[in-house]
């Protein structure tokens, strides 16, 4: 019978690995984790890549006139998330799907102004709601109406500069409305007073300017380089967009973020009554100008995705009120002298509402345009605006035709 000694070969079990394999097997584990980044950060960036060069090239930089669109220009945008979109503009430098100049016999115009959401960013512009808004007004009045697009593709807004305030009033006037319609998004209050900086440098292409825009955009960021970082991965965005296509989960991601919905609190920070009052200012300068061409001013607030959400579901927080910053406008509209029309309701009534906006873009898509389009046209032609008659024929107060 054989003894176990000491020259006995080992077992399996007892064999200890080669000093290689300690380096090896960590080093696959790596590079095979790496390959699987790398393979799904390929196949994200070609699923949700983005190309915007064009547009930039497209638009006009100016601090004493905010951002618009060059006269005559036609460019297309590919976002993450969208297909491509193309950008048309008349020779006064709009995004209007009409030239500029006066109106048709017997036409009611409206001259819309505001940002990116009314400028129809991401969308084509027959899906955007400027283009829907006329014939659902028309259905609802019987009478033939027209809108006129001054949005900008920018939120570059500068309600506290009264030059752009005024160059802003003075293309509203120019296109002879009949109605003045101001389309509002949280984002706007809160970028109120963002405008151009003086030390933009101009030339053919723009490039030098937005390059010092895009400098100023991110000072705000630097302060958190690791979630930079994240935000240009796409496999992150793809990520980000498959989960927030789950209402719950796009909810309670959107609350974790610090100051990001403020807004939609029923007390509001002394930062955001200061962007109130920006837009108090604001009104107040539409109302001088309108009133004294006899010209009606109406101001709608369009909500984003979480309040949006919110007031779908009809679930938020305590502490939250996604209708509070509605009334405050409508406090601050109708005490200048303009008419509130309220569009929240509406969304109370829209299926998966959360699903009419681009998950991580945030901009209405083409199902929000169209349920917002159809908000607002039955608010206009609900009573509560000057100039508009029901297609059944009563009347609200009008003003003569200019």
């Amino acid at each position: 019978m054989m003894r176990s000694g000491a020259c006995s070969p080992a077992t399996e079990e007892e064999r200890p690995l080669p000093r290689r394999d300690w380096i090896l097997l960590p080093a696959i584990g790596v590079v095979t984790i790496c390959v699987l980044l790398c393979g799904t950060e390929i196949a994200a960036r070609k699923v949700f890549f983005r190309y915007a060069g064009s547009i930039l090239d497209c638009l006009s930089m100016d601090p004493e006139t905010g951002v618009r669109g060059l006269p005559d220009a036609t460019c297309r945008e590919k976002a993450p998330e969208t297909q491509w979109v193309e950008y048309k503009f008349n020779r006064c430098g709009d995004r209007a799907g009409m030239e500029c100049g006066p109106k048709a016999e017997g036409v009611f115009r409206i001259v819309m102004s505001g940002s990116s959401t009314p400028f129809g960013m991401r969308v084509e512009r027959d899906q955007s709601f400027a283009a829907l808004v006329p014939d659902e007004l028309s259905q609802e009045i019987g009478r033939r109406v027209e809108l006129y697009n001054q949005s900008s593709y920018f939120y570059a807004t500068s309600w506290d500069n009264p030059r752009v305030v005024a160059e802003r009033l003075d293309r509203m006037m120019a296109a002879r409305p009949n109605l003045i319609l101001i389309v509002v998004t949280p984002l706007d209050i809160e970028r109120a007073a963002f405008g151009l900086p003086n030390r933009l440098v101009f030339g053919a292409s723009h490039a030098k300017g937005w390059k010092q825009v895009r400098a100023m955009l991110s000072e705000e960021a630097r302060a958190n380089i690791e979630q930079q970082l994240l935000d240009k991965s796409r496999a992150i965005f793809a990520l980000r967009h498959f989960l927030y296509e789950s209402e719950s989960e796009f909810m309670k991601s959107s609350l974790m973020r610090e100051n990001e919905d403020d807004f939609l609190k029923s007390q509001l920070s002394d930062q955001w009554l200061q962007h109130l009052q920006l837009f108090d200012s604001y009104a107040g300068a539409i109302e001088a100008r309108a009133k004294n061409a006899g010209i009606p001013f109406v101001v709608v607030l369009v909500p984003d995705r979480v309040q949006a959400t919110m007031i779908g579901t009809g679930v938020w927080p305590a502490g939250y009120d996604p209708y509070s910053l509605g009334e405050r406008l409508r406090s601050i509209t109708t005490r200048q002298g303009g008419t509130y029309i309220d569009i929240l309701p509406g969304f109370r009534g829209i299926p998966d509402v959360w699903q009419c906006y681009f998950p991580v873009d945030g901009h209405p898509n083409a199902e929000g345009h169209a349920a917002i389009a159809r908000l607002i046209a039955k608010e206009l032609a609900s009573g509560a605006v000057p100039g508009l008659i029901s297609a059944s024929g009563q009347s609200v107060t009008l003003r003569q035709e200019r």
